[in-house]
């Protein structure tokens, strides 16, 4: 028998007799969208949100694993059956990769500024790799291995949890098919500008970007006044750079719809002190106070986990000559910004099209930057395994606990004076609708007209 936490709470209870306390827990493998880390962390612990409402809340194991952790598990009852959630957070495209058995791969260029050889082979984050429910002496110890290595588990990920959709994946449904619980809510995004201790003109002005500039950015730099469209030679001086995630990102996918830039395009990202200590996987060094390589070219490459791509705006790029701009999911915009890492600086929000990120102005349809979460499950997921139960619980739990919770009626907005907004919002609450994962919003309800 798996020792854990909350069987030894029931039989203290009274509520599991022995007997039934001996069966094995079920292991479910959850990937997903990193964005989304913390709403599950949050709702995990809730009972009735995800787990059973007559038992105990889940708990996360191994004990003491915060939100932002790549990998953690969930445990906790569904359907009166003991389920652990093992979680591995890479990123929506790679998620669904995952739960489809696609194995994506990059090539990455050498970088003759940071010294490193071309690299091709798989992109980081898939396959995945999860905490090991058999690891000895105890349970969800020892190092992270792909599902291979685990006696018992599935060949591919059971569910991915997405904030973008297979339609305009990097895994054709066509070959990959894959179950589809539904869109569970909105889920917006922001961009924003990375800090400088001392502002220059160029900085100071940039407090907007629109949907053409943001598409020319991802070419390549821009010189400031093309964003600030002031003719002043202050304006002239500083460039305009874009960060972010790699292709195995749902927040790059968004940003990349929203500015209407081909998936498929070679986009130019740039970052702040990057490195590949581990080959194929970008990082980059924390000296926030006084970066020593600065603003490094790192073409169509980027990030795979999107805290370290939310930090990039924290760097004092004052004097650097560049001015670094990025898209970001709720969570991740709300930590940076309002808990910058220790010797780094706050990043400023900007407004997109004339307009700040807010759940009014996404469900008014005057926000127009904002994806759609969904949960998959793997080919022919049957709804009554213990993984399809758990598909259903996620799916339907988090769309009651999201209305009853108050998701999607956060007033204010993110700029200029910031207000937190809802890291996802209601479908139901949205006056707008588009076709699909693009496009600009059109209304609901036409009134007759």
């Amino acid at each position: 028998m798996k020792t854990n936490s909350i069987t030894s709470a029931l039989l203290a209870l009274g509520v599991v007799s022995i007997a039934s306390a001996a069966q094995a827990n079920t292991t479910v493998y959850l990937v997903g969208a990193s964005a989304l880390r913390s709403t599950i962390y949050q709702y995990a612990q809730i009972p009735g949100a995800i787990f059973d409402a007559d038992k105990p809340a889940g708990i996360i194991l191994p004990a003491g694993t915060t939100s932002g952790a790549a990998n953690i598990v969930y445990e906790g009852y569904i359907n009166g059956n003991l389920v652990d959630i093992d979680a591995y957070w890479a990123g929506a495209e790679a998620a669904i990769a995952d739960a489809a058995g696609h194995q994506l791969t990059e090539t990455i260029p050498a970088n003759a500024t940071l010294g490193t050889p071309a690299y091709s082979g798989n992109l980081p984050g898939v396959p995945g790799v999860f905490l090991n429910p058999n690891s000895t002496p105890t349970p969800w110890t020892g190092a992270l291995v792909p599902l291979s290595s685990i006696p018992g588990a599935p060949s591919v990920a059971d569910l991915a949890l997405d904030d973008t959709s297979q339609a305009v994946s990097y895994t054709p449904a066509a070959t990959y098919p894959l179950t589809t619980y539904g869109a569970i809510a909105v889920v917006p995004f922001s961009f924003l500008k990375g800090y400088e201790k001392t502002p220059d003109a160029p900085w100071t002005n940039i407090v907007n970007v629109t949907t053409a500039q943001i598409n020319t950015i991802y070419t390549g730099p821009q010189p400031a006044n093309f964003v600030t469209g002031k003719l002043d030679t202050a304006d002239t001086n500083d460039s305009v750079v874009i960060t972010g995630r790699n292709y195995g990102s749902g927040t790059r996918v968004n940003a990349l719809l929203t500015a209407q830039v081909n998936l498929n395009a070679t986009v130019d990202q740039w970052a702040v002190d990057p490195n590949y200590t581990t080959p194929g996987l970008l990082g980059t060094d924390t000296a926030y106070s006084s970066p020593s390589l600065g603003l490094v070219d790192v073409g169509n490459d980027g990030f795979n986990a999107s805290g370290q791509a939310a930090d990039q705006l924290a760097f004092d790029l004052t004097g650097e000559g560049g001015i670094l701009i990025e898209p970001l999911a709720v969570p991740d915009a709300a930590t940076v910004h309002t808990s910058p890492p220790s010797g780094g600086g706050a990043p400023t929000y900007l407004s997109y099209n004339g307009v700040y990120e807010s759940d009014q102005g996404v469900i008014n349809g005057t926000y127009t930057f904002w994806g759609n979460e969904n949960l998959y499950g793997s080919h022919n997921q049957s709804p009554t395994s213990i993984q399809g139960e758990t598909g259903l619980a996620i799916y339907n739990g988090l769309k009651a606990v999201l209305l009853t919770n108050g998701a999607g009626t956060a007033t204010g907005a993110v700029g200029p004076t910031y207000t937190a907004q809802s890291a996802l919002i209601p479908e139901t609450y949205l006056q707008v609708s588009r076709s699909g994962d693009s496009g600009f919003p059109t209304p609901a309800l036409h009134n007759g007209i």
